[in-house]
Parts: C-alpha cells; structure tokens; sequence
C-alpha cells in the first residue's frame, strides 16, 4: 500500500486530536488529551516539515490513519545524528487490522530517509500492540528497528500551594538552559543537541510549558502539563530537562519544590522519565515512587555509523 497524502494543514489537527481520543481510548492505558493546542504547539517546533506526517483519509475526507515525525538532533559517542522522533501513531478503530498503520510508519521512515535524517526513534507503551506494528513495517523496508532502552518512571501526587512562585524570566531562561545543556555530551552517550529556536520552543513557546531557575543561575528544570483524557481530566505534570547537577543537595530540593508548587496550581500527578543521566534523588526525598509504567525506547538508522556500544545513559525527551 502506498500512501499519497499527509496531514495538509494545521486546521487538520483537530481531526487528528478527535481521531487520537477516539481510537487511543480503546486502550486500556490511561491516554493524555492531545488536544488540537497541544498538537499544533508540537508542530510549531522548529523544523517540523508537514511531509513528514503521512495520513490516510477516506473518500470523506476524515482522517482515518496517520503518523507525526518531529526533528531532534543527538549526539552519540561523539558523533552528530539527525533523528525523526515518530510519534502520535494513530489508526481509527474502524479501519484496524487492515495494515493501513503499517502502511503510514513505513511511509513516514521512508520520507525521513529521503528527507536527509539519519535515522528515526519512537516509543511504546510496553505490552501495546504497536511494538509490534512499528518493528515490522520497518522491516517491511528493509529497516530493523533495534530496542535500546526501556523507560522506567517515578510518580507522586501533587497538591495545590499555598504560594506559588513567580515564572522565570524567559530570556534569561533560555541563556542559561544553553549553557547548561552543553554540558550533557560529556554525561550521556546518546544526547540530545539543541538549536536556539529549539530551546526558545522548550522554554517559552511550548504548551503547558514550565520552567524554573534556581535564584543562583547554576540549575534549571523544565516541565509541561497536559491532562489525562478521561472525565474529569487530571492534569499531569511531565517533568523534561533536568540541568541541576552543578547545585548542592538542599539547592535541588528547594528548585524542585518551586517547580512542583507551580505545578500543583494546575496539575494533581507528576511524572518523571528514568534516563539515568542526572541525579534523582531529590525525587525519592519528596516522595516520588516506581510507577507500574514504562516504555519502550526504538533506535532506527539507516547507516550505523560504526556506532556498536550502548548508547546509555541517555539525554533525550519522551514524546
């Protein structure tokens, strides 16, 4: 099957969004609200090409299977890479088992190859059929979608503040989340590389976006909140950049209580994604546990590069 078409505008994002919480409710994982915001927030990241969504539509029009690619830019063991993080894997319930999502993923890592990347990444829940799916339309390319890393996460519920504290000042922000963020290469074998544009996106643009910086400039989180799709929502806080290793113990526990008192005002759970790459343990201090959940991490390049050693710990977002 060939697919023709791709998402052609960002007014089709709301059928995306509908398509999304139609299908993905099927599941019996709790699923986030990609609502058309969050979704057109995403494509507003730097770079993000519309070619790189493959859809299948009907003859009405409706979406009924598509895929999203979003650029990141890593580097591995010293080398730079430029990956498409594939994501928002969707099929209508209707049109399941009919190998149109199959159809969409292959298409999509073939529109990456042709569009100069190095390769892909993606993720899935693990036990989700899609692990599945994914593997084998990358091999039905002559690909091979090798599993990395399985993603572990820490969990605690949140409660409103008192008090909340102040946003940071966005400039400044994003001076120092550069600085800070170059350091990582030296600290993880797979890190992620950022653009100007991209950490003003991560900073200040992004839906749902927090960011908080210690008082002494020397440490930063980010975060984003974005609700469950049930009724009634709940809202969650996923925690992102962690840039505090340069911070005494008791200076990260105060900026991670600024972070999750600001949060609290909008979110009731907090999440946060083990990459092994900076210190946790303010996490486990304000009652942070396992959570039951985690993902698979997929690592496909159409050249290896000569790269053959683990790419742990990593540097890199879930999405």
């Amino acid at each position: 099957m060939t697919v023709q078409q791709q998402i052609q505008t960002l007014e089709d994002l709301g059928g995306a969004s509908a398509l999304i919480r139609r299908s993905w409710l099927e599941n019996k994982d709790q699923t986030l609200d990609y609502n058309a915001a969050f979704l057109a927030s995403s494509y507003a990241y730097p770079g993000t090409d519309l070619e790189l969504s493959p859809a299948i539509y009907d003859d009405r029009r409706n979406l009924i299977a598509f895929v999203s690619a979003f650029p990141r830019r890593v580097v591995w063991n010293g080398q730079f890479l430029r990956l498409a993080l594939l994501t928002f894997f969707t099929v209508a319930p209707e049109a399941k088992g009919r190998g149109l999502g199959k159809a969409v993923w292959a298409e999509c890592l073939e529109r990456a190859r042709g569009g100069g990347y190095d390769g892909a990444i993606h993720y899935c829940v693990v036990g989700n059929k899609s692990n599945f799916v994914t593997v084998a339309a990358a091999r039905s390319i002559g690909l091979t979608s090798e599993r990395v890393f399985t993603i572990k996460y820490l969990m605690r519920p949140l409660k409103a503040p008192e008090l909340a504290s102040e946003s940071a000042d966005a400039a400044g922000a994003e001076i120092l989340f550069r600085e800070l963020a170059a350091e990582l290469p030296s600290k993880a074998r797979l890190c992620r590389s950022w653009s100007e544009d991209e950490i003003h996106w991560n900073c200040s643009v992004r839906y749902g976006g927090i960011t908080e910086v210690h008082p002494s400039g020397r440490g930063l989180l980010t975060a984003y909140v974005l609700n469950t799709a049930n009724t009634p929502p709940v809202g969650c806080l996923f925690i992102e950049d962690l840039l505090w290793d340069d911070l005494t113990a008791d200076e990260r526990a105060k900026l991670f209580k600024r972070m999750l008192d600001r949060a609290g005002a909008k979110a009731q759970i907090a999440v946060a994604p083990l990459w092994g790459y900076s210190d946790t343990e303010p996490f486990v201090k304000a009652g942070f546990r396992r959570s039951t959940r985690a993902m698979h991490m997929y690592l496909t390049l159409w050249n290896r590069h000569g790269l053959n050693s683990s790419p742990l710990p990593m540097y890199i977002d879930v999405y």
